[in-house]
């Protein structure tokens, strides 16, 4: 799911509550594992070393 950053609980850092949130299946974005993209916050991400590959 991907929280708003700017409600009360996003500032507090409880993403996970926030009232807002874009949910998996019950938004206009689509889901799938298969999918070349995806929308997701920054601080959720971190970057794969080469030697990974």
């Amino acid at each position: 799911e991907l929280s708003t950053g700017s409600c009360e609980r996003c500032l507090l850092g409880d993403d996970f509550h926030c009232p807002n949130a874009e949910r998996y299946g019950q938004s206009s974005f689509d889901i799938s594992p298969l999918g070349t993209i995806a929308k997701q916050k920054e601080k959720w991400l971190f970057k794969i070393p080469e030697s990974q590959f």
